[in-house]
């Protein structure tokens, strides 16, 4: 391996100086091709399984359902009379729903604080938008 190293020094090739393009592309087949016949060839059977591993950290159980936090907030607006889009005068109606982890509907009351809901849309001129 050496001496052919040695000779094509000689001979003045050089990968880092260019050397010529077929004997790169000639270099890069050959190298590629004896990589993938270690490639085949009958796989064997699989082995066999390991050990399972170690139990991982117990979690904290998530909250409770009386436990505060953990809300979901559902909003859903009720659907338009001509069932495309609203016009003037429709009245739609929005509907907040908080629930808990357990699923219950928890009322707004028991959050602790004053709710203010703001709906913000086109005042002037009013259009419809389609």
């Amino acid at each position: 391996m050496l001496e052919l190293a040695r000779r094509a020094g000689e001979a003045g090739y050089s990968p880092a100086a260019g050397g010529p393009l077929v004997t790169r592309l000639g270099l890069s087949l050959l190298g590629m091709l004896v990589l993938g016949v270690g490639c085949l060839g009958d796989r064997g059977p699989p082995g066999p399984s390991g050990d399972a591993g170690p139990p991982g950290p117990g979690g904290d159980g998530g909250l409770s359902c009386g436990q505060p936090g953990g809300l979901s907030v559902t909003v859903a607006v009720s659907s338009p009379v001509n069932g495309s889009f609203f016009v003037t005068g429709d009245r739609p109606v929005v509907t907040i729903t908080f629930t808990n982890a357990c699923g219950q509907t928890v009322p707004t009351s028991s959050l602790g604080s004053k709710d203010d809901v703001f709906v913000v849309g086109p005042r002037s001129p009013l259009q419809t938008l389609r």
